[in-house]
């Protein structure tokens, strides 16, 4: 009885030791189980705040690079706008002048710069320029003594000389005087070319006329120009004074080749611009 009593207390012990074991690995068991359900909701947690940082780090690049291009877009607008301003300006710089023998008024875009009186070297005169200028309106007078010194040169006003049976132009203008105007072009390079009535490709006609000078039986020297062909002439009176006069030019064959000249044909003349 004894022995048995031992080996019931003894299967008891055993068997509670069994139970504390057994309640104590389900407790681990438990325990590493919920360690490892936490450590599952904080990697769902990480990796959700993964993909955020993802979106939120592409949006901030696709917002710099907008704004960047932005920027670069605003900094070339503002480049073009600078050098259409420095081009303007290098327009504005550029120009060039001439006289627009005849008339009073410039032609197109050229501005006025003043008018006046055509005046030259009188017909007569052994000596002295040969280029015609433009006088203005205003003069400025300096030191001066008034009454004519016999010595030096003299300018006189210009008359057109167009008796004969040939007038090119619309209107009579024979001894009445001829008034020039001097303009700006905004172009760089301003030159009269003879015998055409257009210019050449590229260029800008400014005017167009006939060629004139002094006749070739006066002892003075004279300049050939280029007469507006709708010439006018100043108001105050014609009248046959002569001094400095115009007539119309024409072209000799022999030299010069005809064709493609014309023995005596009136030449013709074009003011071009580039």
């Amino acid at each position: 009885m004894a022995k048995f009593v031992l080996i019931f207390v003894l299967t008891c012990n055993l068997f509670k030791d069994f139970v504390i074991c057994d309640k104590n690995t389900g407790d681990e068991y438990q325990s590493m189980k919920d360690e490892i359900e936490f450590l599952r909701e904080r990697l769902e947690t990480m990796d959700g705040k993964f993909v955020q940082l993802q979106k939120d780090f592409k949006r901030e690049c696709r917002s710099r690079e907008e704004r960047f291009v932005g920027d670069g877009e605003l900094n070339v607008e503002q480049q073009v706008i600078k050098l259409r301003q420095d081009v303007n300006q290098i327009k504005q710089g550029i120009a060039s002048s001439y006289v627009r023998w005849g008339r009073t008024v410039c032609s197109g875009n050229a501005s006025l710069v003043y008018k006046g009186y055509m005046g030259g070297n009188a017909y007569t005169d052994k000596g002295g320029p040969a280029n015609y200028v433009c006088l203005p309106e205003d003069p400025i007078w300096g030191k001066y003594q008034d009454g004519i010194q016999n010595h030096g040169n003299k300018i006189y006003g210009t008359e057109y000389e167009l008796y004969g049976s040939f007038n090119p132009f619309d209107k009579n203008l024979h001894d009445e005087d001829a008034p020039c105007a001097v303009c700006r072009t905004y172009y760089a390079t301003t030159i009269m070319i003879p015998a055409r009535t257009d210019c050449y490709s590229g260029w800008n006609k400014e005017y167009s006329g006939y060629l004139m000078s002094i006749d070739t039986v006066h002892p003075a020297a004279g300049e050939y120009i280029c007469i507006d062909s709708d010439p006018e002439y100043i108001l105050h009176g014609s009248g046959n004074q002569n001094g400095n006069v115009l007539y119309v030019v024409e072209a000799v064959c022999g030299s010069l080749p005809c064709l493609p000249y014309v023995d005596g044909r009136e030449l013709t003349c074009v003011v071009c611009s580039k």
